[in-house]
């Protein structure tokens, strides 16, 4: 027998409530305006989640001319970041075009590939646009390097060097008291509920054209990481997300494309603490909200 609504809701929150942390959740069905909040106007840290409001960026400078995604990029030794990704481990010369570092930055959430994108756009085109699509508390002021070599306790991370981003990697590190990625007034951050309202632009077609929309949304579906939004939903179900995490934060935005009609979800978590299965229970939550998307 399928669960009430709620019976849904009650689960979800109950599974928020077991989170040793603390968690936003948004979800809104595109289709008949079903919704569910807890703290979704909460700021929290995105992680590679900003990632989302930098691929959008990017194509809105396609839609304006600007940019060519088939432009190629020769790879150097010093573009390169630490962290998630293959690119830092590839042979300095390859010419990978402007597609290929949008798809390495969501499908594998490669730094470097990101850091090239960001570097190349500039932060303040990225937090105007949220500006202009009334996202006033989605801010992306810090690329992969900043918020790598913040965590490593090098500011400003000019100062940094790639044997010291390394040490990310295999998590060899405990930030400073006070490090600029994990001050909300200083790091990327956004709201469960700006990135579900970001996700509903992007999915209904209002922020982008047409054919720029479909860009985002296919390089979204390839997404490899699917440990929370996608974990325990069934296989047949489309999905488009990104992941993001590190030391204490953990989130997932993304759409889900249900029999009930498309839902935008964003699930984020800061301060978490003896969680080493903070994706799981944030899965749960996924499968929950699926469940009362579609009862």
């Amino acid at each position: 027998m399928s669960k009430s609504n709620n019976q849904n809701l009650s689960e979800i929150k109950s599974l928020v409530s077991e989170i040793n942390g603390e968690v936003g959740v948004a979800a809104l069905n595109l289709k008949n305006d079903k919704n569910i909040y807890i703290n979704e106007n909460e700021s929290f840290f995105m992680a590679s989640v900003f990632k989302i409001p930098l691929l959008i960026t990017l194509y809105k400078q396609v839609d304006l001319g600007n940019i060519d995604m088939d432009q190629r990029i020769t790879l150097a030794q010093d573009l390169k970041t630490g962290g998630s990704g293959v690119l830092r481990e590839l042979t300095p010369g390859i010419q990978p075009t402007l597609f290929d570092l949008a798809m390495l930055m969501i499908i594998i959430s490669d730094n470097t590939a990101t850091d090239i994108l960001f570097n190349m756009l500039g932060k303040d085109k990225i937090n105007s646009l949220m500006r202009q699509n009334n996202l006033s508390k989605t801010f992306t002021p810090m690329s992969c390097q900043d918020l790598l070599s913040s965590l490593a306790g090098i500011e400003p991370p000019q100062e940094a060097t790639y044997e010291d981003l390394a040490r990310i990697i295999d998590g060899h590190y405990i930030p400073p008291n006070n490090c600029s990625a994990l001050n909300e007034d200083k790091s990327n951050v956004s709201t469960a509920y700006e990135m579900v309202t970001l996700m509903k632009l992007l999915t209904t077609g209002k922020i982008l054209s047409e054919s720029s929309t479909n860009s985002v949304l296919s390089i979204l579906k390839s997404q490899k990481l699917k440990t929370i939004i996608p974990h325990y939903i069934p296989k047949n179900i489309k999905i488009a997300n990104k992941t993001g995490g590190v030391y204490s934060v953990r989130s997932d935005v993304g759409t889900v494309w249900s029999p009930k009609g498309p839902y935008t979800i964003a699930l984020m978590a800061k301060n978490v603490t003896n969680e080493p299965d903070i994706d799981t229970k944030l899965a749960k939550i996924s499968l929950s909200i699926y469940e009362y998307m579609t009862s």
